[in-house]
């Protein structure tokens, strides 16, 4: 599930980063910029899991035993989205900023 969430996360705000902003875009130029695409992989990754923490709060979802572990390292994986967060300020990828900013 949680990596179903990730790859439509990243698809969903790639394309709308292009619409929305070209600066937060990993496609920009025509070529792929692995930095940029790493970061949004970690926020949706981030994201994926806050959000099926979320539902496994509301619903009776059967968790695994590396979902429980993810579950309770939360609040350490999250310090990953202040780093994002950092460098998407620093290089102006203010959408992918944004979003690491939600997080943290």
């Amino acid at each position: 599930m949680i990596g179903v969430l990730t790859a439509l996360i990243v698809l969903v705000l790639s394309f709308a980063s292009k619409h929305v902003g070209g600066s937060a875009t990993m496609f920009s130029g025509g070529r792929l910029h692995v930095a940029v695409a790493v970061g949004w992989l970690v926020c949706a990754g981030l994201l994926s899991l806050v959000v099926t923490r979320h539902l496994h709060m509301v619903a009776d979802i059967d968790e695994g035993s590396w979902l429980a572990v993810g579950y309770d390292a939360l609040p350490f994986l999250l310090l990953a989205a202040w780093i994002v967060m950092v460098a998407a300020a620093v290089t102006g990828h203010w959408l992918l900023a944004a979003l690491c900013a939600a997080l943290a």
